[in-house]
C-alpha cells in the first residue's frame, strides 16, 4: 500500500552506514497486488517534504484461511527530503463472499534503488463477521513495493509473530471485570469506563519510587483498577513510565495530575478535559502519576503503545467494543451481526 508519484524532488542516498537487519516474520498471509487510483498534493515544503492524499485499489489472494477479495484504501503520505516516506492508510477488504474487513495501517518506507519505494506496513483491523472474527486478534506486517512507472503496488502479508502477550493486565480484560467507574470528557460526548476490582498486589505495590511518592503526598495506596475498554490501562500495573504517552501518534493518552492533581483513586468518576501533558514522557507529576487514555476514541489501532509499555499494562484491542456498548445500555444485536463496526457510545 505505497505510492511514490512522479514528482521533481531530490533525495539524499548515504551507503556510509549499512548494518545487516533480519526481522523475523510470521505466517505468510496473503498476496495483493494493486494500483493507484488517485492522489492529490496537499503541502510541499524544503524540508518537511511532499504531503499528499492517495487512493488505490488491490486484489488479495488469501492463503489458508485468510480471505481473497477486494481492497479499497485510501489514506495520507509524506514523502521526506532524506527518502523516507511516511503514511497512514484506512480502507475496506471486501471478500468474494460479501464480508467486509475493516483495517487501519501504518507504513515507513525508504527510495531505493532506480527509484522505486520499498517498506513495511503495520495493519490491525476490526470485522463483526463471525466467520473472519479471528482476524480482530490478528496483527500483520506487510512486505510492499511501489514502482513509479507502472503506479503498481505489490504487497506480501504476515501474521506479526508477537501477537500473544504474557502481560499483568489480565489478559482475559474485561471478561473478568465489572464497571466501577465513567470517566468522562468534557466535549459531552466521549468518555471512558473503569473497571475494578483493581489489584493490590501490582507492580507499584513492590516499586520504590512509587510507594516513596505517595508517601511524600501522604497519599493511601491502594487498588485503583483498569482505566478505558478498548484502549485498556491497568493503574495498578502502570509505574508512570511515560513510554506510550510519548509513543503514541494520535495523543490518546494523557498524564493525569497535569490536568487534576488529585488521588488517582477519584478519577474513576470525573470529568477531564484532555488538556494535561500528552507528548512528554518525563511530563508526569510523579511516580504515583497514570496515562490516562483520555482520548481513547481517537485510538487508530496502532499498537505502539502496547509495545513499548515497560510493565506491559496496556491491552489495545477493538473486539472489546462489545464491552463498552453493553455497559452502555446501547449494544444493538442487530448491528453486531454486519460486517462493518456498529457506532458506538462514546
Amino acid at each position: 500500500m505505497v505510492f511514490y508519484p512522479q514528482f521533481e524532488y531530490k533525495f539524499l542516498k548515504s551507503d556510509a552506514c549499512q548494518i545487516p537487519f533480519e526481522m523475523a516474520l510470521g505466517q505468510k498471509l496473503f498476496e495483493e497486488n494493486g494500483i493507484v487510483t488517485g492522489f492529490n498534493i496537499t503541502k510541499v515544503h524544503p524540508t518537511e517534504g511532499l504531503t499528499m492524499e492517495v487512493s488505490f485499489t488491490s486484489e488479495i489472494k488469501g492463503i489458508g484461511r485468510f480471505p481473497s477479495g477486494k481492497n479499497l484504501g485510501s489514506g495520507t503520505m509524506t514523502q521526506y527530503p532524506h527518502g523516507i516516506v511516511d503514511a497512514s492508510w484506512k480502507g475496506v477488504l471486501t471478500t468474494a463472499e460479501g464480508e467486509q474487513f475493516v483495517w487501519w495501517a501504518h507504513e515507513k518506507d525508504k527510495v531505493v534503488g532506480s527509484g522505486e519505494v520499498k517498506g513495511l506496513t503495520m495493519l490491525t483491523g476490526f470485522t463483526n463477521s463471525q466467520k473472519l472474527s479471528w482476524m480482530n486478534n490478528l496483527i500483520m506486517a506487510n512486505e510492499s513495493e511501489f514502482d513509479p512507472d507502472s503506479q503498481k503496488i505489490s504487497v506480501t502479508g504476515y501474521e506479526w509473530p508477537f501477537i500473544v502477550y504474557t502481560m499483568p493486565i489480565d489478559s482475559d480484560f474485561p471478561k473478568n471485570h465489572q464497571t466501577i467507574g465513567k470517566h468522562k470528557h468534557s466535549d459531552g460526548e466521549h468518555y471512558h469506563f473503569v473497571w475494578g476490582p483493581g489489584r493490590s498486589d501490582a507492580e507499584t505495590a513492590t516499586k520504590p519510587e512509587v510507594q516513596e511518592a505517595y508517601k511524600a503526598r501522604d497519599e493511601q495506596y491502594g487498588p485503583l483498577g483498569v482505566h478505558g475498554t478498548m484502549v485498556a490501562v491497568d493503574w495498578d500495573s502502570c509505574y508512570a513510565d511515560g513510554a506510550c504517552i510519548e509513543a503514541c501518534p494520535v495523543q490518546v493518552f494523557q498524564w493525569y495530575r497535569t490536568e487534576d492533581d488529585i488521588p488517582a483513586i477519584e478519577l474513576a468518576n470525573a470529568t477531564s478535559a484532555g488538556t494535561g501533558e500528552d507528548h512528554d514522557r518525563e511530563g508526569r507529576k510523579d511516580y504515583t502519576d497514570k496515562s490516562d487514555p483520555i482520548r481513547e476514541h481517537d485510538c487508530i489501532w496502532c499498537m505502539a503503545c502496547v509495545s513499548v509499555c515497560p510493565p506491559q499494562a496496556i491491552k489495545v484491542d477493538q473486539a472489546n467494543l462489545e464491552y463498552h456498548e453493553r455497559a452502555s445500555g446501547t449494544f444493538n444485536k442487530e448491528l453486531a451481526k454486519g460486517s462493518a463496526p456498529p457506532p458506538h457510545a462514546h
